[in-house]
């Protein structure tokens, strides 16, 4: 696996997934590796029109989950000597970008 080498330099370091998605905990347990789930508190709400591209949103909503979560975690005086991973699902249909649905037949519907 190509992770192999990541995976082992993870494993005695903290890493926090900054996501409460069940599909990003899939993957990263399929993966063997260990973590704990610290959900942001994002409110995705930036305007998805001031974006070049949307890529472009979908990076800087990650990033804001990320900085949320570390800031909460600062706070709290938790150390952290790890990995924060926090990231943002867009679905493309050109040139439109649509919001991820929370719920599977309104994702199925809109595409």
């Amino acid at each position: 696996m190509l992770l192999c080498p990541v995976i082992r330099k993870l494993q005695h370091k903290r890493v926090v997934l900054a996501s409460s998605s069940p599909r990003r905990q899939e993957i990263l347990s399929n993966a063997g590796l260990r973590f704990e789930v610290v959900p942001s508190r994002f409110k995705e709400k930036l305007h998805k029109a001031s974006f070049a591209s949307p890529q472009a949103y979908a990076v800087e909503t990650a990033k804001q989950k990320a900085l949320e979560v570390a800031g909460r975690m600062h706070q709290a005086r938790a150390p952290f000597l790890g990995l924060l991973l926090a990231g943002r699902l867009q679905a493309l249909i050109t040139p439109v970008v649509k919001q991820c649905p929370s719920q599977r037949a309104v994702g199925v519907a809109s595409l």
